[in-house]
């Protein structure tokens, strides 16, 4: 039996590699990315036109995307850098993106077997950079945007009554 998984973000380093050795593996792989798709991860219609045309089902979707900071932008060094347009623009890619696909977990995962669902986003910064006040719209953006597949598995009914 071939397995089959969705790879969003796949033209990034890490969506490429995970995408490159399913397939060595013996993965069917479908990749979706802006660089390649014009998928834009932050644009619920633009999310629900690409994911709507998949012909899953998938028994992994693996999301790998993020940013540490707007376009244009550094990541915060201090409270005093946060600016609202920034830090919205972090949590609309790094959280608000996980529940655009999230809304199509129905359809991308196969309602028996195990299905995996992983998310990964924004690299962490360093403890170096934790210790001076580094990045707090992506970590604050990313603990959330990782709060949001456990609701999405027990509502498609994959999560273990333990997890």
């Amino acid at each position: 039996m071939t397995l089959n998984a969705l790879i969003i973000g796949a033209s990034g380093g890490i969506g490429a590699a995970v995408a490159q050795d399913l397939e060595t593996r013996g993965w069917q792989v479908t990749r979706l990315s802006r660089a390649h798709d014009g998928l834009d991860i932050s644009d619920q219609a633009n999310v629900d036109a690409h994911l709507e045309a998949q012909n899953g089902p998938y028994e992994l979707v693996f999301m790998a995307s993020g940013v540490l900071a707007a376009e244009g932008g550094a990541p915060e060094k201090a409270l005093s850098q946060i600016r609202q347009e920034s830090f919205e623009e972090v949590f609309k890619v790094n959280t608000v993106r996980v529940a655009y696909v999230l809304r199509h977990v129905p359809t991308l995962l196969p309602q028996q077997g195990r299905p995996f669902l992983a998310v990964l986003t924004a690299p962490a910064c360093t403890i170096g950079d934790h210790n001076i006040g580094c990045c707090d719209a992506s970590p604050a953006s990313n603990a959330t945007a990782h709060q949001l597949p456990r609701p999405a598995a027990t509502h498609h009914g994959s999560a273990p009554p333990h997890a």
